[in-house]
């Protein structure tokens, strides 16, 4: 009798020994909607690939529903397969060739435990003295907003460029808002985060962008400064040269008893001239021509003229 439980206990130890152990380390990788339950495995324990599977119910109930069936990966997702207002329960075991562990348990809340996205993006208008803040909302799976199954609220956080330990805090009900009474033409540096005061969620902050606001820049004028300071000097210098110059040419240092009185010839070139042009204007007039008959009976006269007159002198 004694011999015989020792043989039930020797075989009893045997069989726990050769037993699987069961998955460790099991947690829910959450985002918003997306539920993807994971876990760690000694592959020390057999020489040949484990496989997995993965079953879920209502917190209520007993029932189980199997999301993955003896897969060899170490995660399943169970994002479509799980609503965001309710409670679950999850277990996982691992399944060799002739045997199975037992099962490993995981309790899940979306509402409550599945942490909130950054916004997916911000866009920022800049106008005078302020900032208009556009704010796009983090997507489900089913690429709905986030809005659409839970109300958010979002937090601005901004601050100057050169300052960043002095930051400022706007909250907004809606994805849209305005950030005022700030310097105009100055850098300022924002980023946006979301949140649920009800479950205390709030999402990660945006990645953080700068930009520069509108209006006229206050240090304009210091900039100006020096620019109008030089500006003056070279008007002054150019200035005083060319009187130098003039004083040179039109007052020369010389002994009064060589000064010529009379203007000089330098200063006569320098005065201004008007000068004038005469143009010759050549007019032709048109004689009129005569017939040719015309012209041999005049020139027959004018002949027999001089023939007359010589002869008359002749007689005398």
């Amino acid at each position: 009798m004694w011999e015989l439980k020792w043989c039930l206990a020797f075989i009893f130890m045997i069989t726990v020994t050769a037993a699987l152990h069961s998955p460790y380390n099991v947690m829910m990788d959450a985002v918003n909607t997306r539920y993807i339950l994971t876990w760690d495995w000694d592959q020390t324990q057999t020489n040949y690939t484990m496989e997995f599977t993965s079953e879920y119910t209502f917190s209520t109930e007993k029932s189980y529903t199997t999301a993955c069936n003896r897969t060899a990966e170490k995660h399943c997702d169970f994002s479509h397969r799980l609503e965001y207002h309710s409670r679950y329960e999850l277990r996982v075991r691992a399944e060799g060739r002739r045997e199975s562990s037992p099962w490993s348990l995981c309790r899940f809340s979306p509402v409550h435990q599945a942490p909130l996205g950054p916004p997916s993006g911000v866009a920022i208008r800049s106008r005078e003295a302020m900032l208009t803040v556009i704010i796009t909302e983090s997507l489900t799976v089913n690429n709905m907003p986030m809005s659409s199954i839970l109300r958010l609220s979002y937090r601005v956080q901004y601050w100057e460029k050169h300052a960043p330990q002095r930051y400022s805090t706007l909250e907004l009900q809606a994805t849209q808002g305005t950030l005022t009474a700030l310097k105009p033409w100055t850098d300022y540096c924002l980023r946006v985060c979301a949140f649920h005061l009800d479950y205390n969620k709030t999402s990660p902050y945006s990645s953080t962008q700068c930009v520069k606001t509108g209006g006229r820049d206050p240090h304009l004028g210091w900039y100006m400064l020096p620019l109008l300071c030089c500006l003056l000097l070279v008007t002054c210098l150019s200035f005083w040269h060319r009187e130098k110059i003039r004083s040179l040419f039109l007052h020369p240092d010389l002994p009064s008893s060589i000064q010529d009185p009379r203007p000089s010839a330098m200063r006569l070139l320098m005065q201004p001239r008007e000068e004038s042009c005469a143009a010759l204007v050549l007019v032709a007039a048109r004689v009129p021509q005569r017939p040719p008959e015309d012209w041999r009976a005049e020139q027959a006269s004018a002949t027999g003229q001089d023939s007359s007159g010589q002869d008359s002198s002749q007689k005398l």
